[in-house]
Order: structure tokens, then sequence, then C-alpha cells
């Protein structure tokens, strides 16, 4: 296995709503707060040799209770992963 440099996640919320509080990450949106896209800060940029997963946190206010996430891809190195989001 070999390192791998570069990764983004992207998705969108079911609602606008605010990123705040990343961490792992720098989290950026689009116009509408629908869409975001995490991309890595120097400390998670590199993926040693054998890591299948990267750990990124934030939160995010809608002013509502519920806040649905789809469209959510992982790209690593140039490759489409599986991203699956924490409960």
């Amino acid at each position: 296995a070999s390192t791998q440099t570069g990764w983004t996640v992207n998705g969108v919320f079911g609602n606008s709503a605010l990123v705040y509080g990343a961490k792992n990450a720098k989290v950026t949106q689009k116009a509408g707060l629908k869409s975001f896209k995490a991309t890595p800060v120097t400390a998670s940029a590199t993926l040693p040799p054998g890591e299948t997963r990267v750990v990124v946190t934030f939160n995010a206010f809608s002013g509502t209770k519920d806040l649905p996430v789809t469209g959510l891809t992982l790209t690593v190195g140039g490759k489409t992963c599986t991203a699956v989001p924490a409960p």
C-alpha cells in the first residue's frame, strides 16, 4: 500500500444550513448554504499506507430539527470511495 494524498468530501443538506466548528477539514459552502465541500487541512492531507478512512467532523445549524445529508461523496487520491455519515 502507498501513501494517499488529497481527499474531498462533498454533500448536500436537505435544508439551508450554516456549517461551523469543522475539525480535521476546511469546509466551504456555496451560495444558498445547501451544498458543502470539505478538504484537508495540513494535519489530514496525507493518509498513511493502509489507512482506509478520513474522519471529518463539523456542526451545521439550519433552524430545523432534522437536517438530512444527501449526495455524499468521498474522493481520495483521485478515486471515488464509499462515504458513510456517522449516526
